[in-house]
């Protein structure tokens, strides 16, 4: 069976970004981390995973590249790889 990478998906910790756009969204104003994706695709067949940007605040824009780029250097985690503008 072939491996599925999930291409496209969008977590953050409001405990460390500054999301603006989600304080109006009550679903959304909460923390989605890589523990809650892999809870919610364990039964999907995913194997792998591509981070895209999650539009945080500026001053925050290097503190989201930081801590994503030590999910996809970690060889223990499903992250492959990140898409941050």
């Amino acid at each position: 069976m072939l491996d599925i990478i999930d291409t496209h998906q969008h977590l953050w910790n409001l405990d460390r970004l500054k999301l603006p756009w989600v304080e109006g969204v009550p679903a959304l104003n909460r923390s989605f981390e890589i523990s809650d994706y892999l809870k919610a695709s364990a039964s999907s067949g995913i194997r792998r995973t591509v981070y895209m940007e999650v539009d945080a605040h500026p001053d925050d824009k290097q503190k989201e590249i930081d801590d994503l780029t030590l999910h996809c250097k970690a060889d223990s985690d499903v992250m492959l790889g990140m898409v941050v503008v």
